[in-house]
């Protein structure tokens, strides 16, 4: 099972660093997210949310020097099409309904 929280001998800053991300990078971007969802239509949201993969590897290629395998740039582009793929979609049913 998992290990218990006692035993995992932390130090005060380790936990402020575990905070932090916690709070900044994962409850902030799912509050935003829910804010997002109640302004813009749910496929306008689903289509930059399926972004946020590609974008991850760029960043780490451009922020960690981490160039992606060609498996990683293969699924990129898969995502990539996808969404160009649906934003096509959605511009053809805004001008139906105009």
């Amino acid at each position: 099972g998992l290990p218990s929280l006692r035993r995992l001998d932390l130090d005060a800053s380790t936990w402020a660093w575990l905070l932090l991300f916690g709070s900044l990078f994962t409850a902030l971007p799912h509050l935003a997210l829910l804010l997002a969802l109640q302004r813009l239509p749910t496929s306008t949201v689903a289509l930059v949310a399926s972004l946020e993969v590609p974008y991850a590897v760029l960043l780490a290629w451009w922020l960690l020097h981490e160039p992606p395998g060609a498996p990683l740039l293969a699924g990129g582009l898969c995502i990539l099409g996808a969404a160009w793929l649906a934003s096509r979609h959605l511009d053809e049913d805004a001008r139906r309904r105009n």
